[in-house]
């Protein structure tokens, strides 16, 4: 026998958020979930889907969420991607930046945010050397990464493009100092 069970307005208002409560959810509610602080992993990527789904154009909305879950998991760097994605096509380039600069601020060793943020700074910056600059970051934090390749494929990449020989060769003459999964590749290339 199935047993009905109900619950007074007083109470769903401490409950935690639901998928399809978010249509009438404002701002003041959001805020009050997060500050909760009771949602594990899989319930803030829930609420991170469901706010992305139902405003996927109010940055508001999005930053605060997204704020608050990578302030509880920052390791986790597709999320700043995703961040990143959202700031790029809402918001000015600086914005950008500036959650890549909180991304390496909080998962400085990890190559997916250097690779993220260094191919971005490929198609928004006009300036080689800033360019550089930013992979000599990357590469001063990641490169001695096993799985750095992909980071140092983007650099190269990179030094091709702008067909500056000498940087590319000291390029591949620092990538074979250190081992990685794809040191072979660069040694045949040279």
């Amino acid at each position: 026998m199935a047993m009905e069970v109900q619950i007074s307005h007083s109470e769903t208002e401490s409950l935690p958020l639901e998928r399809n409560s978010l249509g009438g959810f404002d701002e003041h509610k959001l805020q009050k979930v997060i500050a909760e602080g009771s949602l594990d992993f899989y319930e803030w990527t829930s609420l991170i889907s469901d706010i992305e789904n139902m405003f996927p154009d109010d940055i508001h909305k999005i930053c605060l969420v997204y704020d608050a879950f990578l302030a509880e998991f920052p390791l986790c760097y597709g999320y700043w991607r995703k961040y990143a994605e959202h700031k790029t096509r809402l918001c000015t380039v600086d914005k950008v930046f500036e959650v890549f600069e909180r991304a390496v601020q909080s998962a400085t060793y990890s190559v997916g945010v250097w690779f993220d943020y260094c191919s971005f700074s490929m198609s928004a910056l006009e300036d080689p050397h800033d360019i550089r600059r930013l992979f000599g970051r990357g590469i001063s934090f990641v490169g001695k990464d096993y799985l750095c390749h992909t980071l140092w494929d983007k650099y190269l990449e990179f030094e091709f493009s702008q067909q500056q020989w000498s940087f590319l060769a000291d390029m591949y003459i620092q990538a074979l100092k250190f081992p990685s999964k794809k040191l072979h590749r660069y040694y045949d290339r040279t």
